[in-house]
């Protein structure tokens, strides 16, 4: 019986391998199978996962990391509520696409903007996102960071990424936030 657990447990882990590589966050706030909550899945995992249905020990909770993970609220303020839903790497050429959704509660509308992008404390210029977002309405939006952008200032690899949110109406500045930074794993 403990074999087989074994071997379940074991299965699992490599289709989390397989199915989360190319998508971070799929499984709400973890990366499926990433059991010590280090943002990788590696051989350790695997090996908490053997002890734990061998009773040699009992997995705990990973300890909650200062970065933000998909599904986190991380802007509420102002009626306005701000959740980190995913980050993709597109592996085949074009970079990566954050997802967002800002949710209203006002009772006027705004545009959201992104100031202040840094990738790994470089200022990148061009930040592409700025939906209108009417009153008491949600709406799910991108940030798309182009590798050739990441060129541009010598980055090969995507270890953080940071920025402000500006909120605005037709005529004035509403809220701005303070610094957000998501960590990749």
């Amino acid at each position: 019986m403990k074999k087989s657990l074994a071997v379940v447990a074991i299965v699992s882990l490599l289709i989390g391998i397989i199915c989360g590589g190319s998508m971070f966050g799929m499984a709400a706030d973890r990366i499926f199978g990433d059991i010590d909550g280090d943002g990788k899945i590696t051989a350790g995992d695997a090996r908490l996962i053997l002890r734990h249905v061998a009773k040699i020990e009992t997995l705990k909770e990973p300890a909650q990391s200062k970065y933000p993970t998909p599904g986190t609220v991380i802007y509420n303020e102002n009626d306005i509520k701000i959740t980190y839903q995913l980050l993709i790497e597109k592996k085949n050429s074009s970079g990566y696409t954050l997802y967002f959704l800002i949710e209203n509660n006002r009772n006027d509308s705004f545009y959201a903007s992104i100031k202040a992008l840094t990738v790994n404390n470089k200022y990148v210029v061009k930040s592409y996102f700025g939906p209108f977002v009417s009153s008491k309405d949600k709406v799910l939006n991108s940030l798309s960071i182009s590798n050739s952008e990441l060129a541009d200032f010598d980055i090969n690899k995507i270890d953080t990424i940071s920025f402000k949110f500006e909120f605005t109406t037709y005529t004035k500045t509403i809220a701005t936030s303070n610094e957000i930074t998501i960590k990749l794993p």
